[in-house]
């Protein structure tokens, strides 16, 4: 706890705390925006969730996607050591679990083309929209 002394600032803990507190509107803004109706429909109707309109709430989700990899970024570098020792480790045991690494990048790649295909389900998921 060293870190964190008594009226001492930790950029450290400050960069934490921000992913965290970014990570929660970049939750709750894309929601709102995967239910929110089409863009015509919103900008026509003026639809407004928790009093902000569809336009804003893109805009706060695109700003604060920005300053969340920013953020990231800077989080990386504060944690470089941890970060390095947590790969190492990771990549022990990764290769003691060979099945599940090949089963989980086989299923992470396929998603991935899927939905650049837009094949159901994901195309209806994106299309629920």
């Amino acid at each position: 706890m060293a870190a964190y002394r008594r009226g001492k600032f930790s950029w450290r803990a400050f960069v934490s705390l921000y992913i965290t507190w970014s990570a929660l509107i970049l939750l709750v803004s894309g929601v709102i925006l995967y239910i929110a109706p089409a863009g015509r429909i919103a900008k026509w109707t003026h639809i407004s969730l928790l009093g902000l309109e569809k336009e804003e709430w893109q805009a706060i989700h695109t700003i604060f996607s920005f300053l969340f990899v920013i953020a990231a970024g800077f989080h990386l570098f504060y944690n470089w050591k941890p970060f390095i020792s947590y790969l190492k480790d990771k990549f022990k045991q990764a290769f003691a679990l060979r099945k599940e690494l090949y089963a989980t990048t086989i299923l992470t790649i396929a998603i991935f083309v899927l939905t650049l295909w837009n094949v159901p389900p994901f195309s209806t998921i994106y299309g629920y929209r």
